[in-house]
């Protein structure tokens, strides 16, 4: 702390704050308009392979560092990463106000036009992306979303299907109706779908069990090899969007 409040550094702003990154997405029309701020990310699945749609806003970056270095701050290594100051290893945020004149809140936007290839985009905080890269995290739901199309295809069958005297079956067999009965209390689990409204019962329930699986599935992954942040998960089926 000495160093940085030195009469030959920057002098820092006296009351040192917290700080929060985000992602966002505006889905209008055929149109994708997505802004991010420090190193949350946005990830598109294009015919199930990985494109990041931001760059995440951290110190190490040259055109960041040098930002910042032209504004009178500077960016050294410590703790095993280049930080802001030698505090902050995000270049961008909101808060963090004894920074703020070399950490702004200024987002990167972009506008993407929605094309019949794009199929999901997924927002996430740091606690997915320091753990999980871009193309394993769609292949983890991509297969999320086929296991889920698997089992409610076996159980409407088993619905459907007659028995030898011809009478309708009850249902599934036992372990099929458990798996249902689990899935099912994921709905419990926020899921962000923004056109939830125009999707019929079936549809919804088995479109938000698939999100739910594979945000959770994402989290618990990013948790198993070493993540202790909170993490934030938003998975948008842009297939409901180009009708």
């Amino acid at each position: 702390m000495e160093k940085l409040l030195g009469s030959s550094e920057p002098p820092l702003r006296s009351a040192p704050g917290s700080g929060a990154c985000c992602v966002t997405a505006l889905i209008e029309g055929k149109e994708i308009i997505i802004s991010n701020l420090g190193d949350c990310r946005a990830v598109l699945c294009r015919n199930g392979v990985a494109e990041a749609l931001t760059r995440d806003h951290r110190a190490e970056r040259e055109d960041e560092r040098k930002r910042i270095e032209d504004k009178g701050g500077y960016v050294e290594l410590h703790k095993g990463g280049w930080r802001v100051h030698g505090v902050l290893t995000v270049s961008r945020s909101i808060g963090d106000a004894h920074l703020k004149d070399w950490v702004p809140a200024e987002p990167d936007t972009k506008t993407l036009s929605l094309t019949p290839d794009m199929e999901y985009l997924v927002l996430t905080s740091d606690g997915i992306w320091d753990q999980v890269g871009n193309q394993e995290a769609i292949d983890l739901i991509m297969q999320s979303c086929l296991r889920e199309k698997s089992m409610q295809k076996t159980i409407n069958n088993w619905m459907t299907s007659e028995d030898e005297n011809g009478n309708e079956n009850d249902g599934p067999p036992a372990k099929a109706r458990r798996v249902s009965t689990v899935n099912q209390t994921k709905r419990s689990m926020k899921i962000y779908c923004p056109n939830q409204e125009n999707m019929s019962g079936l549809k919804m329930k088995q479109h938000s069990n698939a999100l739910m699986s594979a945000c959770r599935e994402l989290g618990n992954l990013a948790v198993s090899r070493g993540n202790s942040d909170d993490i934030t998960v938003m998975i948008i089926d842009l297939n409901h969007f180009k009708s």
